[in-house]
C-alpha cells in the first residue's frame, strides 16, 4: 500500500497546483492557525473590497501612454518610398496613445524565417524610439519588405492580444491590406494600411473593465507566448514539435477531411510517451530516492505538456492562414500537399459561442478531477487510513507530505474554513481543495474563451482535453476499487 500511494501522491500534484505551494510558501507548524468560519469570511470580503477599488482605481485612471501624442518613427534605410509618401507619413494624424513605427527593408528571408526576422527588426527599432517604453508596450510597427514584396505589422505588448484576435494583424482583412503590397504597390499599401490601423485599433483596444482585468490576469502571457511560438522557425522547436503538427494537419485534411483528430491521436500519444518515460524514472530512481524521482517526473510533466499544448494551438493558428507571412513560411517548409491546403482565414476571428465555452468549462473541470485522481481516489479511505496513509508518506518522502499539507494550510481561505480537518482526514481536505481549484480553473477557461479565444482555438483545446479526461476518469474508478479493498 505504501509504495503505491508515495508513487501516487507524486502525480497527483500537477505543475499549477506545485507553483502555487511554492508561491505561498510552507507551513513549518505542527498545527495550522484555527480561524472561525465567520473571522476568515470578514477578512476575505475586506481585501476583495480593497482589491476591488483599486482595480476601479487602476481602470478609471488608465496609463498615461493611453493619453499622449507620439512622433511616428521613419526608417526608409531601403529607400522603397516616395518623397510624397514620406511627406504623408509626417503629417498624418495619427490616433493618441499608440507609438507608430514603419521600416522598410530591401530584403527579408525568403522562407520559414520571413515573419520572425520581422518581430526582432520590431525589437531592435523599439529601441531606436524616442519614446523606447512606449514603443515596446504600445507600439504600431510596420515593416516592409522588398523582396519579398511584403507588409507586415507587429504590435507592442499591451495591445498584441488585443489587434490579434479582433483581426487587425491577423485574418481576412489583414491579409486584404497586404496583398496591395504584395502586388507591388508600396505606397499606396503603406497609407491604406495605416489608415485602417489608424481607424481600427483605438476602437479594438477599448474594452470593458472586466475584460481588460481577464485579459491582463490570465491571457497577456498567454497571448505574447502564443504569438512568438506560432511562427515557424528553423531551430528545433519549428523543426522537430510544430511542423510535425503542422504535416499531420495536412495529412489529415487530405485523407481523413477532418481537423481535430491529429489534436486527440498527439494527447494519447504524448499520454502513453510520458507514462513509459515517467515508469522509467521511477524504476531507475524510485529505488535510491523517491524525492529525486518525483522530482524528476514533475519536470518531466511540466515539459511534455508545454511541448504537446503549445504547438498544438499555434498549429491552429498557423493554419488558419490569417496572415500572408505564415503562408509563406508555410510554402518554405515543403510539406507535401501544403500547396492544396485550403486556409480559412475568414473563419479566424469567429468568435466562441456561450455553449461551446461552457463545453470548455465543464470539460476543463472533468479534466482537472481526472488529473488528480489518485489524491481523489485516497479521500475514501476511512479517516484512520487516511492518516495512516499520510503518516507514511511523511517517514518516506517528507517533502511531499509537506507540500500537500502546504497546499490546503496555507491558502489563506480555504485553509482557515478546512484546515483544521486535515489532520483528522487529510487526503479529504486535498481533495476538496483540489476540486475546488479546478473548478475555478474551468471558470476562467469558460471566460477566456467566451470573451476572447478564436471559435477554432476554443475546439482545439476541447479535443486536447478529452482524452486526458477519459484516461483520468478511468484512473479515478481503478483508485477507488484499489482503496475499497483495502
Amino acid at each position: 500500500m505504501g509504495k503505491g500511494v508515495l508513487i501516487g501522491s507524486g502525480f497527483a500534484l500537477t505543475e499549477e497546483k506545485i507553483s502555487q505551494v511554492f508561491a505561498k510558501g510552507y507551513s513549518f507548524c505542527d498545527h495550522p492557525p484555527v480561524y472561525s468560519v465567520r473571522k476568515s469570511m470578514s477578512r476575505y470580503i475586506k481585501q476583495l473590497l480593497i482589491a476591488l477599488a483599486l482595480l476601479i482605481l487602476l481602470t478609471g485612471c488608465g496609463s498615461n501612454l493611453q493619453n499622449e501624442q507620439f512622433t511616428p518613427l521613419i526608417l526608409d534605410e531601403a529607400g522603397i518610398l516616395s518623397q510624397e509618401t514620406l511627406n504623408w507619413l509626417r503629417d498624418y494624424n495619427y490616433p493618441k496613445g499608440f507609438a507608430f513605427i514603419v521600416r522598410t527593408v530591401n530584403a527579408l528571408p525568403q522562407g520559414v524565417e520571413v515573419g520572425s526576422r520581422a518581430d526582432e527588426y520590431f525589437e531592435t527599432d523599439a529601441n531606436r524610439c524616442p519614446n523606447s517604453n512606449a514603443c515596446e508596450k504600445r507600439g504600431v510597427y510596420i515593416i516592409l519588405s522588398r523582396e519579398p514584396a511584403l507588409i507586415q505589422v507587429r504590435a507592442g505588448s499591451e495591445i498584441a492580444a488585443q489587434l490579434r484576435w479582433k483581426g487587425i494583424t491577423a485574418g481576412a482583412t489583414y491579409i486584404q491590406k497586404q496583398s496591395v503590397v504584395s502586388s507591388g504597390n508600396f505606397d499606396g499599401g503603406l497609407r491604406g494600411m495605416i489608415e485602417w490601423l489608424s481607424s481600427s485599433i483605438p476602437q479594438a483596444v477599448k474594452l470593458p473593465w472586466y475584460k481588460k482585468w481577464l485579459l491582463n490576469d490570465i491571457t497577456q502571457s498567454l497571448w505574447l507566448e502564443l504569438d512568438h511560438l506560432s511562427l515557424p522557425s528553423e531551430g528545433f522547436y519549428g523543426n522537430y514539435i510544430l511542423r510535425p503538427f503542422v504535416q499531420a494537419r495536412v495529412i489529415e485534411s487530405q485523407f481523413v477531411g477532418t481537423w481535430w483528430l491529429t489534436y486527440v491521436v498527439a494527447a494519447l500519444v504524448v499520454f502513453v510517451f510520458k507514462a513509459i518515460v515517467q515508469a522509467l524514472v521511477n524504476f531507475a530512481f524510485g529505488r535510491l530516492s523517491l524525492v529525486v524521482a518525483n522530482g524528476i517526473n514533475l519536470v518531466l510533466a511540466i515539459t511534455f505538456h508545454v511541448s504537446f499544448v503549445v504547438p498544438s494551438a499555434a498549429s491552429v493558428i498557423l493554419l488558419s492562414g490569417s496572415r500572408l507571412e505564415d503562408r509563406i513560411a508555410l510554402q518554405a517548409w515543403g510539406i507535401p500537399g501544403i500547396s492544396n491546403f485550403s486556409f480559412s482565414a475568414e473563419l479566424f476571428n469567429v468568435e466562441t459561442g456561450f455553449l461551446l465555452a461552457l463545453l470548455v468549462l465543464v470539460i476543463r473541470w472533468i479534466n482537472g478531477i481526472g488529473g488528480s485522481a489518485e489524491i481523489i481516489g485516497l479521500s475514501f479511505l476511512s479517516e484512520e487510513k487516511q492518516q495512516i496513509t499520510f503518516e507514511t508518506i511523511k517517514e518516506k518522502d517528507p517533502l511531499a507530505a509537506l507540500m500537500l499539507e502546504g497546499y490546503v494550510t496555507n491558502d489563506e481561505m480555504f485553509g482557515s474554513i478546512i484546515g483544521i480537518g486535515f489532520t483528522q482526514a487529510p487526503f479529504s481536505a486535498i481533495s476538496a481543495k483540489m476540486v475546488w481549484d479546478v473548478f475555478k480553473a474551468g471558470i476562467r477557461w469558460g471566460l477566456l474563451s467566451w470573451l476572447f479565444l478564436p471559435k477554432a482555438l476554443s475546439l482545439a483545446m476541447v479535443y486536447i482535453w478529452i482524452p486526458p479526461m477519459v484516461i483520468g476518469f478511468f484512473k479515478l474508478l481503478i483508485t477507488v476499487k484499489r482503496v475499497s479493498q483495502l
